[in-house]
C-alpha cells in the first residue's frame, strides 16, 4: 500500500508482467493505473470517474458521495471481488485459515 504520489517514486521500478494492485481515487490514481498498465500490469481502478478499460485495465466506477462516505463506498467491490474468490477456491471469509494464540477472535 502507496500513496500515489510515493508510488510514483520508487516502486514502479518493480511493475511488469504479472504484476497486479488495485487503485482507489480520482485522477491521479487512474493516471497512474494508464501507466501501471502500460508496464504490462493488471490494474483494477475504484473510482468516481470514468476511466476506458482494456485487456490489462479494469475499473470500478461508482457514484460521487462526500469524502467521509467514499472509502466505505470503496471498499465494498473489494469485499465482494475477495467473497467470490474465496467462494471459488472452496474457502471461508468468515475465519481465520490460520489460527493464533494471540489472535483475538468473539466467541459464538
Amino acid at each position: 500500500a502507496e500513496e500515489t504520489r510515493q508510488y510514483l517514486h520508487g516502486p514502479l521500478e518493480a511493475v511488469g508482467e504479472g504484476f497486479g494492485c488495485i487503485l482507489f481515487g480520482g485522477e491521479r490514481a487512474l493516471e497512474l493505473g494508464r501507466a501501471l498498465a502500460s508496464y504490462g500490469a493488471t490494474v483494477c481502478t475504484v473510482s468516481d470517474r470514468p476511466v476506458e478499460g482494456s485487456a490489462a485495465l479494469h475499473a470500478f466506477e461508482l457514484p460521487a458521495v462526500s469524502d467521509t462516505a467514499a472509502p466505505i463506498l470503496q471498499i465494498i467491490p473489494i469485499q465482494m471481488t475477495v467473497a467470490h474468490a474465496a467462494a471459488a477456491r472452496g474457502l471461508s471469509v468468515r475465519e481465520l485459515r490460520r489460527q493464533q494464540h494471540d489472535t483475538k477472535v468473539a466467541a459464538r
